[in-house]
């Protein structure tokens, strides 16, 4: 082999593998019986996974969570044998007595099972990320163990920019995705599929996939199907002309700690900030 090698960009270490992970009918075990413990129960509960819980009490929340069917729970401390149960995807500490936490990391890893003790960064093989749901809509923020607190104030902040119909938006055109692959399963269909769909989800609106009904799927379909190209965004004929919003927003002095909240909303959502030198 001949010729010039082209240069690639150089890794960067000391971060971590961002997937999201599909648990749904998987076993995951919870160890501790508190209010981080109901935190990851409902972690876990919305990635439809199968949850046991190993703890002496529970929390208000995990007791009814029990009494619904929705987990299992043994009253008791960690046994060795809870981690030989089949299937067990994952298994989450939630105890504050270091011991049981490093006990219950090793028999993870000796079992080859990702593990996470809440707040002992060494124990863990994954993480648990600042999130946002919005339907379909999931976002995921790490900052690898140095300040979840801190990660969850940036999520906050991303939220605040969003656009109001993102999860139904997403939801609709998900609709619309299967309808066409239903129109066109064939594998030789695959990048016209795909080069119709992105045309068409750059060129409309969040409002208008929004508004995405059964009708208009199937006029979507039907326009796929004929061959023609992705229609123009209906919010954008001159009928209904896209206009855009301006906010004053008052400084006051000028100290950014003076702002009210619904000020620094407007700032995190604009697409423009115009200053004056007063600021």
């Amino acid at each position: 082999m001949s010729g010039r090698v082209p240069s690639v960009a150089p890794s960067d270490g000391g971060g971590s593998l961002m997937v999201a992970w599909r648990l749904a009918g998987r076993r995951v075990l919870v160890v501790g019986g508190g209010t981080v413990a109901a935190g990851r129960v409902r972690a876990a509960l919305d990635a439809d996974a199968r949850v046991r819980v190993v703890a002496p009490r529970l929390t208000a929340e995990l007791r009814r969570r029990w009494q619904a069917g929705e987990i299992d729970w043994r009253p008791d401390t960690l046994h060795d044998t809870d981690l030989d149960e089949p299937d067990l995807a994952l298994v989450l500490g939630c105890v504050d007595d270091p011991d049981t936490s490093q006990r219950l990391a090793d028999g993870a890893r000796a079992r080859r099972i990702p593990v996470n003790c809440a707040d002992i960064p060494a124990l863990c093989d994954v993480w648990f990320a600042s999130g946002h749901r919005d339907g379909p809509l999931q976002l995921a923020l790490s900052t690898n163990g140095q300040g979840p607190a801190l990660g969850a104030r940036l999520v906050r902040r991303l939220v605040a920019s969003l656009p109001d119909e993102v999860g139904t938006a997403l939801t609709r055109f998900g609709v619309l995705r299967q309808a066409i692959r239903k129109a066109a399963p064939a594998p030789t269909d695959s990048r016209r599929r795909m080069t119709w769909l992105t045309g068409l989800s750059r060129s409309w609106s969040w409002e208008a996939l929004s508004d995405l009904d059964g009708p208009a799927i199937d006029r979507l379909v039907a326009a796929f199907t004929r061959g023609d190209p992705p229609p123009d965004d209906p919010g954008r004929s001159p009928r209904h002309p896209q206009t855009g919003r301006i906010t004053l927003v008052g400084a006051g002095p000028g100290d950014p700690g003076l702002l009210t909240t619904a000020a620094r909303d407007a700032l995190a959502s604009a697409d423009l900030v115009l200053a004056d030198r007063l600021c």
